[in-house]
């Protein structure tokens, strides 16, 4: 036979509320702090992701220059958001020749991605305007570089492209001063 034991032998096991209020609070902080980076390395890498896409679509303008009459980009805008354009290439000469034509007009104008709708705020881009030779060489409209500031609103950080001397030398730096910080 079983007998019966007093309350007070009676152990019971858990935790008490408190204790569980703690451990939540500690897990809501740890989550918000995540979500805050998280939201940062989105930003940061939107901003990067304009900066390459951008240097290798000059980069395309520059070879097709190459194959025939030359390009002139026009780069930049303010408050962009998905779906903008804010880069475009035409001939920098007029020319008959459908080829040549062809060489500049049917690369297509860049477009902020739509996947950046999101809660990416705006986008702005320093407006530049240069061209590519035939010869692969840049003619700027001023000076003997040109730099595209890359800038998204809320964001700190910002993204720099400087085309530099005769043959067009691209980098990409962090930061709104081209050359000056390290380079991307």
């Amino acid at each position: 036979m079983v007998s019966m034991t007093s309350a007070q032998e009676i152990k019971t096991t858990g935790f008490a509320l408190t204790e569980l209020l703690v451990a939540i609070v500690i897990l809501g902080i740890l989550a918000i702090i995540s979500l805050d980076s998280g939201l940062k390395m989105r930003r940061r890498d939107q901003i990067n992701s304009l900066a390459v896409t951008l240097s290798g679509w000059i980069e395309e303008v520059r070879r097709s220059s190459q194959r025939g009459v030359g390009c002139t980009l026009t780069i930049g805008g303010t408050n962009l958001t998905a779906g903008s354009t804010f880069a475009s290439s035409s001939p920098s000469t007029t020319s008959t020749t459908v080829t040549d034509l062809n060489a500049c007009m049917k690369l297509d104008p860049l477009v902020i991605p739509g996947s950046f709708a999101r809660n990416s705020g705006l986008f702005s881009i320093d407006t530049a305007s240069f061209t590519f030779t035939p010869r692969g060489t840049v003619t700027y409209t001023s000076g003997s570089s040109v730099s595209i500031v890359i800038s998204q609103q809320n964001n700190p950080d910002k993204r720099c492209l400087r085309l530099n001397g005769l043959l067009g030398l691209l980098e990409i730096s962090k930061g709104s001063s081209c050359g000056s910080q390290e380079l991307f």
